[in-house]
């Protein structure tokens, strides 16, 4: 498994509803540019950042239909997504890095590490790891 090398070049990038790369980008978007930079594993897009419902709904099939594997009930792993219930809604998705931080942008904010079990950003509803890095 490829350790997480340079996350400090991932922090400091504005939110945006398009993936537009260093430029902006949604909490998922940004998972899928360090994935894909960091092992060279595409993890696949669902478009542009949306109303909360529809979020949760690109959530729910990524996770039903793969290439995603749930790992909540294993130790985490860099490159692990955990999905978040925000409003009783699962509607954000941060990486993890290690030693219990995670990497995240928020809307209105920039890309950041954060401490995973903050209540602040909702609660834990799962962790995945897609399967080419299981």
């Amino acid at each position: 498994m490829p350790a997480f090398a340079n996350h400090r070049d991932y922090l400091g990038i504005p939110f945006a509803d398009e993936d537009r790369g260093r430029e902006g980008l949604h909490c998922y978007a940004l998972a899928r540019l360090v994935i894909r930079e960091q092992t060279g594993v595409d993890i696949g897009d669902y478009g542009p950042a949306k109303a909360r419902h529809e979020n949760a709904e690109a959530i729910a099939r990524g996770r039903s239909t793969g290439p995603f594997v749930e790992v909540s009930n294993r130790p985490l792993r860099a490159f692990d997504l955990i999905v978040y219930e925000v409003g009783r809604i699962d509607d954000h998705v941060a990486i993890a890095v290690d030693g219990g931080w995670m990497l995240h942008v928020l809307k209105g904010d920039i890309s950041r590490l954060d401490p995973i079990c903050d209540p602040m950003f909702g609660r834990v509803s799962g962790v995945y790891r897609h399967e080419a890095l299981a």
